[in-house]
C-alpha cells in the first residue's frame, strides 16, 4: 500500500480508432473479485490477449482478459459506457446472481433498440430485462 505498481497485475491497452480511448467506469465483483470496466474503446489487450470487445470488459483479478464476457455492442456505434454496477454483494436486497447493469450513451446492444440502460448476463442482454 505504498502507491507503487502492482507488478502482479497486468494493465489492459485500449484502442480506439478514432479520438481517445478512456475507461469511465470500473466495478469490482464482490463474489470473484473480477473487475468490469467500460468505457470508450473499440479493443483491448492484456498481456498477449487482444479482444475486440468495444466499450466494456471484464478483467481477470491479474488484469487478464476474462473472455467469458464479450460485448455485444454494433462495432459501428459510436458510444460509452458510464456506469456499470453488479448485483453481488447481497447486503441490501439479498440479490447475489451476478447480474450487470451498464449505463451509456448507445441505441443498440446485441443487435436490439435497447437504448443507455442494459441489466446484461455474460454479454447477452438479459432476457427479463428492461
Amino acid at each position: 500500500s505504498d502507491g507503487t505498481k502492482d507488478s502482479t497485475f497486468v494493465s489492459p491497452t485500449l484502442t480506439l480508432a478514432s479520438g481517445t480511448a478512456s475507461i469511465n467506469s470500473i466495478y469490482i465483483q464482490i463474489f470473484d473479485s473480477k473487475i468490469l470496466i467500460g468505457g470508450k474503446w473499440d479493443s483491448l489487450t492484456a498481456g498477449a490477449t487482444t479482444l475486440a470487445s468495444k466499450n466494456f470488459a471484464r478483467l481477470n483479478t491479474d488484469g487478464s482478459i476474462d473472455k467469458t464476457l464479450v460485448s455485444r455492442f454494433d462495432p459501428s456505434e459510436n458510444c460509452d459506457v458510464f456506469k456499470i454496477t453488479c448485483r453481488d454483494d447481497g447486503s441490501k436486497y439479498n440479490f447475489v446472481d451476478g447480474k450487470i447493469f451498464i449505463g451509456g450513451n448507445w441505441a443498440k446492444y446485441d443487435g436490439k433498440n435497447f437504448p443507455r440502460f442494459n441489466r446484461i448476463n455474460n454479454g447477452t442482454y438479459g432476457s427479463t430485462a428492461e
